[in-house]
Formats: structure tokens, C-alpha cells, sequence
């Protein structure tokens, strides 16, 4: 007998939602999983009724600060504390329902990363957009690196998106997109516990000051000194600018991304994260001076699965779903990974066959974690990938320039100046192409930005690396990037170089220039 399709999902009458609705809405996705092909999803969930529900959801998400502060728990209450979830919708369905769903005295923090690399990023996020939606100050929706335009450009999503809803689907992905602006960075809960994706962050540094021709401008180092490196508080991150695509690594809005990107380490201090090429490195110390100064007894953060872990050294495996990375006089520092069996499309011999775990913290005091770790859901219905999983970049080590540059050579550095077309045009040398020139946009011209490329020199430096070199520059950098490479020969393979000599001619000025290592 051929399973019974359920109906079309309507927006209810006055747009407040039920347990019933929510409900059946998972219900539904569980079912189209398994039976419908992905470009039928708008059969059962219509564009009218995401909208109504990422529009609702949007609003509640933008009001909330960048920590959310969750009191009023009291001896009966209990936090559910769950990591990188990456569309694995099934793992998330069962998760709900082995802990409870939310009620009135069981509280939900989800730390983000509920898209991109799984199948059914969509879904997983719809999902707890309806419980946001339904019980918005029992679910509290974190952001993660991956609620991005770069990372979701790059890891699947914005594919997923595209082949589910069609002709639609650019509409939908930039509501996504929008949603993803207005997630909190971070959350304390019953004043004892602070949870993010990445963890802690630094304290912004207004960039230095040079003059330069007729107007002064602003010089940004992407990669700081160590030395000037200081643990952020609490009144910074809440001063910063969330609402980004793209949470910057360079300029004075740095807390967003450092907050997303960066990981524990065992080594004390502060430093920037080469692995990642983004975010920072923090210590024990770190970890210690931040739990004592806001009387915190925990840190949870998440952002680091199996693969990860196996490349750290000093710091414990992901197999459970979870590890204490650093146990300090004041507290614990804790990371927790709620994707079991990942990555989901790698072939089993090489996938890590991980447990997945969720936290709960009990009151009255929340801050002694009970682990859960939990077996993917099996079997899972067949899907096929929406990236190219075998040969993108791990983004788990995204911008790794230290371990195929052990002797660090000297350093090319690219000049890029902002144009009277809203356009910048940048020039660099470098030994894998003769002759590189990136162009793309940016609403403020008024900056010139010196860029380390250092690890332009690598003999394996490709399009994609290039792409995240750049990304933060520009909203809409996957489409308005222009690459041209030439050979020595100075031919153009692309064909457009009549415009490229168009720029170039408005920028004169712009030239490459190399820079002694010291």
C-alpha cells in the first residue's frame, strides 16, 4: 500500500501556532524524507506559509540581544543544551523527542549550525523555527559560522534551498539568509552558564590611522599581533553589530565572527586561529578569567565534530559528542557536538561514526552538566549530497596557512583601493600565477585594506581558497567576483579583459608591492 501523503501545510487562522501544528509539521518532513523527492517539498510546505513562519520567527529573533539572558528558572526547571546539529533531521527528531519537546519547565539552547553539509538543513531549521515561533522564551536559537552567506554558499544549503523550492528558491534562501541575521550570539542562563558556537572572543580594536594622499585611511591588519589581544567582556559583545551575511574578520565589528569561528586551545593566552584563519585560540587562563569575572561556572560551545578534534592536539575526541577541554579553579569549559555518525555523506570506512550528545542542566544551580549521547538514527533515507563533500575545503580548516607553509617565505602583499565605481580592484604576484587580479564591491570605498596573502605561494592555492580570502568584503561576493588569470604569455582565458583594462585604468595608482618577512 502506497503511504498515505499528508495534506498541505497551512498557515492557521490568525497566525498563532500550536503544539498540534508544530507537531505536524515534523510529522510532515519525516514523511516527505522518506517519499516525496526534494524539488516536491513546496507540494507539502507552500512558499505563503515559510514566509509567514520565517517572517514571524525573524521578528521574535531581532528583538532578542546578542546574550540572551535566561532567568526566572526555578528547582523544577531544566536546560537542554544542544550542538552542531548540520541537517541531520532525523538525529534532531529523535533528540526531541528522547529529552521532551519544550514545555514550561523545560528550556532549550541550540548553539547553532543547523545547516549545510546534511540534507535537510531546510527542515532542521523550519523545525525549530516553529518551536522559536510556538514557545519563544523556552527556545533560544543561536547563531553558528554556518548561518551564513559564505559558508552556505559553499557547504550546501543554498543548493538544498534552490533545488527544493525550484523558481522560488532564490526567494526563500534570502529569507533564510535574513532569519540568519537576527540569531543572538550567545546566551547565560540562570546567570551560571554562558553558552555560543565558537566560545569566547576578543576585545575590539579600533584599527590604526595613516594619511595618505588627500583623505585619511584606515590601514586594517586581517592577522593582529598577539600582544594586542585582549579578552572581551560581556558589555562589548553586547554593543556589537550582529545583524551581518557575513560576520567580518577585519575592522572594528570583529566580535560577531570571533564568537562564531574560534576554538579552546591548551596553550595560555590569546592568539589568532591560523587553522581556521579566522577567530582566536583561547587558553586555560582565558577560560579561568572569564568564568570568575561574571561568577560562571560553565562555558558550553560547540563548533568542533570529529573531523576536527583529530586534527588539535592537547584536546579530547568528539566519539562521545562531547569533551571537557579545560577544568579551571572556577569552573569547566565544555564542547558538545549533537550530529551522530558525521559527516553524513562520506563512505562509511571514512566517516567517524561519532555519537551525537545534548547537555541537560538541572536547577536549582544549572551548572553541574548531565551528558546524553545518542546513536544516529538508522536507517536514514536516501538523499544525495548538494556539495561537493569529497573535494571542498574542510571548513574546519579553512583557512590554513601554517601547515603547508612550515618556513613561512616572505610574504606578498596586495594592494586594494576602493574605486569612484563603488569597485575595488586588487593586484597581487604570485609563483602559481603569473598574474592575478581580483575584482568586486564594497558600499565603502573610503578604505584601503593591506591583505597578508601569504598563502598565495602554495602550490595547491585554487579558486575556493581565493573566494574565502576575499569573502568578507563583499555581501554578495559569490556573484560579483571576477577572477582573471594570466599566463605568462599574458593571455586571458576568460575573455574579459577589456573590462578588467577598463578598472585598471580608473586605478592606476594600485600596483603590487612585496614585503620584506621582517
Amino acid at each position: 500500500m502506497e503511504p498515505v501523503p499528508p495534506s498541505p501545510i497551512t498557515w492557521p487562522d490568525g497566525g498563532s501556532l500550536t503544539n498540534e501544528w508544530v507537531h505536524g509539521l515534523m510529522s510532515s518532513f519525516q514523511w516527505s524524507s522518506w517519499n516525496l523527492p526534494p524539488s516536491q517539498l513546496p507540494s507539502l510546505l507552500p512558499v505563503s506559509v515559510f514566509d509567514s513562519l520565517v517572517l514571524t520567527a525573524s521578528k521574535i529573533l531581532h528583538k532578542e540581544r546578542n546574550c540572551v539572558h535566561i532567568d526566572g528558572l526555578d528547582s523544577e526547571s531544566n536546560v537542554v543544551v544542544v550542538g552542531d546539529i548540520h541537517g541531520q533531521l532525523h538525529d534532531l527528531l529523535f533528540l526531541l523527542k528522547d529529552t521532551g519537546f519544550p514545555c514550561q519547565n523545560r528550556f532549550y539552547v541550540f548553539n547553532g549550525d543547523y545547516v549545510d553539509r546534511g540534507a535537510w538543513g531546510l527542515e532542521t531549521f523550519l523545525v525549530l523555527l516553529s518551536w522559536k515561533v510556538l514557545m519563544p522564551d523556552r527556545v533560544y536559537l543561536l547563531r553558528g559560522n554556518h548561518e551564513s552567506k559564505y559558508c552556505t554558499s559553499m557547504y550546501g544549503f543554498e543548493k538544498e534551498v534552490l533545488t527544493k523550492y525550484g523558481d522560488k528558491g532564490k526567494h526563500v534562501y534570502r529569507k533564510c539568509l535574513g532569519c540568519f541575521e537576527g540569531l543572538p550570539l550567545a546566551s547565560i542562563i540562570s546567570g551560571r552558564v554562558y553558552t555560543a558556537h565558537g566560545g569566547l572572543f576578543r576585545s575590539p580594536v579600533l584599527p590604526k590611522r595613516t594619511t595618505r594622499g588627500k583623505k585619511n585611511r584606515r590601514v586594517v591588519l586581517l592577522e593582529p599581533e598577539p600582544s594586542s589581544l585582549k579578552l572581551g567582556t560581556l558589555d562589548e559583545l553586547m554593543q556589537a553589530r550582529r545583524s551581518v551575511l557575513d560576520p567580518p574578520w577585519e575592522g572594528s565589528n570583529l566580535i560577531p565572527g570571533v564568537v562564531l569561528w574560534s576554538d579552546p586551545s591548551m596553550t595560555p593566552g590569546l592568539s589568532p586561529n591560523e587553522q581556521r584563519g579566522i577567530g582566536l585560540l583561547w587558553g586555560p587562563d582565558c577560560t579561568e578569567d572569564f568564568l570568575k569575572k561574571y561568577e560562571l561556572k560553565l562555558i558550553i560551545r560547540s563548533h568542533e565534530g570529529p573531523d576536527a578534534r583529530e586534527k588539535r592536539t592537547g584536546l579530547g575526541g568528539m566519539d562521545k559528542g562531547y569533551t571537557i577541554d579545560h577544568n579551571v579553579e572556577s569552573g569547566k569549559l565544555i564542547t558538545i557536538f549533537s550530529a551522530p555518525d558525521y559527516p553524513q555523506f562520506q563512505a562509511t570506512e571514512e566517516r567517524y561514526k561519532n555519537k551525537g550528545a545534548y547537555i541537560i542542566l538541572q536547577g536549582p544551580d544549572f551548572s553541574d552538566p548531565q551528558f546524553h549521547s545518542f546513536e544516529a538514527v538508522k536507517p536514514r533515507p536516501k538523499a544525495h549530497p548538494y556539495y561537493d563533500f569529497e573535494n571542498v575545503i574542510d571548513s574546519d580548516d579553512e583557512m590554513d596557512k601554517s601547515e603547508e607553509m612550515p618556513h613561512r617565505p616572505r610574504p606578498l602583499m596586495g594592494l586594494l583601493v576602493f574605486t569612484g565605481a563603488n569597485a575595488v580592484l586588487v593586484q597581487t604576484v604570485s609563483p602559481v600565477y603569473d598574474f592575478v587580479c581580483f575584482l568586486f564591491t564594497r558600499k565603502d570605498r573610503q578604505y584601503e585594506v593591506e591583505v597578508d596573502a601569504n598563502y598565495l605561494m602554495v602550490p595547491y592555492f585554487t579558486l575556493k581558497h581565493l573566494l574565502q580570502l576575499f569573502s568578507g568584503f563583499s555581501l554578495e561576493w559569490a556573484k560579483l567576483i571576477m577572477v582573471f588569470s594570466f599566463s605568462k604569455e599574458r593571455t586571458n582565458p576568460t575573455g574579459a579583459v577589456k573590462h578588467l583594462h577598463s578598472q585598471m585604468a580608473q586605478t592606476q595608482h594600485i600596483k603590487a608591492t612585496q614585503a620584506s618577512s621582517g
